[in-house]
């Protein structure tokens, strides 16, 4: 299958994926730059009650992919897409450890279904996986990146 270098027909069809990704990852990224000072400081968590935090949401993540490939891709995404909604209300109640650490589920579950939904949808509709899946990986790669530069810019 021949793929041109700059693939126009794949980003066009799979750019609403790409922009959902690229913005909750960014937004996620964007948190996670000042989670642990915002753990420490206001809500006068240890050391050890930020490590175990910020290691149970990989946890959660781990356990849900095991079983979540059996769900549609649509499906997936909605779930994902609630739950990251969810999560970031969630992060405003949060008042101690244990409210911290019970919102790691919800966020290990959204990212999780929003991941394994957006990559299913993206080798379902295309039939240039790789590529499509390479964009995604992209995608989600660059968001880490381009986080300091859009929070900097929402502070008043």
């Amino acid at each position: 299958m021949r793929v041109p270098l700059f693939p126009r027909s794949i980003l066009r069809r799979n750019i609403p994926v790409y922009a959902m990704m690229f913005m909750r990852h960014t937004g996620a990224n964007m948190i996670w730059g000042i989670f642990p000072i915002y753990l420490a400081v206001v809500l006068h968590l240890n050391v050890l009650e930020i490590g175990l935090i910020n290691a149970f949401n990989p946890f959660v993540q781990f356990v849900v992919m095991q079983g979540i490939d059996r769900y549609g891709s649509r499906t997936l995404v909605v779930a994902g897409l609630l739950g990251s909604f969810t999560t970031f209300v969630l992060f405003l109640a949060a008042w101690d450890f244990w409210s911290m650490l019970a919102i790691q589920i919800v966020l290990g579950f959204s990212w999780t279904t929003l991941y394994v939904g957006s990559l299913k949808f993206i080798t379902e509709q295309n039939a240039e996986t790789a590529t499509a899946g390479g964009w995604f990986n992209s995608v989600t790669s660059l968001a880490p990146s381009w986080a300091p530069f859009w929070g900097d810019s929402l502070r008043p």
